[in-house]
């Protein structure tokens, strides 16, 4: 049995870590994203994981750890219940967590963490809105064109946004 003490001690114990409320639980964050939640009530633990860490966890003891009903637990977001686990098990799992989030499974996504607008600010400066509306035909380019107009038709058009994905990508080599 792990107490909710030693749960926060444990998660707040690796580098960079801080601890937020997200809606009734208390969650541990990492880089600005949450690695796990608390569930004080019932001292259920939830663990971010792929699916690869889950079931190696849930071979560890299937009766205390499984995963989150629904979708979220197709993802491989995990239950550990508290009340009936080892230490050392909920230790390997948080650092599967933690592990997962630093390590970013998209680490070699040159656009991870760069906003559309910064991509479009990029590209104005770059080439300015009359090229970028020779390069990509949409309108929001080539009438009365502006980054608010052009944020708002790119995030509901993704074949767009890949166009202009693109063209940021060519324009930073």
């Amino acid at each position: 049995m792990i107490s909710n003490d030693s749960f926060r001690e444990m998660a707040l114990s690796y580098n960079g870590v801080t601890e937020h409320p997200h809606f009734h639980k208390a969650s541990f964050w990492v880089q600005d994203k949450i690695f796990a939640t608390l569930e004080e009530s019932t001292q259920l633990a939830v663990l971010k994981l792929n699916m690869k860490g889950q079931v190696e966890l849930i071979k560890l003891d299937d009766k205390a750890i499984y995963p989150v009903v629904g979708k979220w637990g197709q993802k491989g977001w995990t239950t550990v219940d508290l009340k009936k686990i080892d230490k050392d098990i909920v230790g390997a799992g948080l650092q599967m967590a933690y592990d997962l989030i630093v390590s970013g499974s998209q680490q070699n996504n040159p656009l991870h963490g760069v906003k559309l607008a910064d991509i479009l600010d990029h590209l104005v400066e770059e080439y300015g809105w009359e090229k970028m509306g020779r390069q990509i035909t949409i309108r929001c380019f080539t009438h009365d064109p502006s980054i608010k107009s052009s944020l708002k038709f790119l995030r509901k058009t993704p074949w767009a946004r890949a166009k202009v994905e693109e063209m940021y990508l060519r324009s930073l080599r």
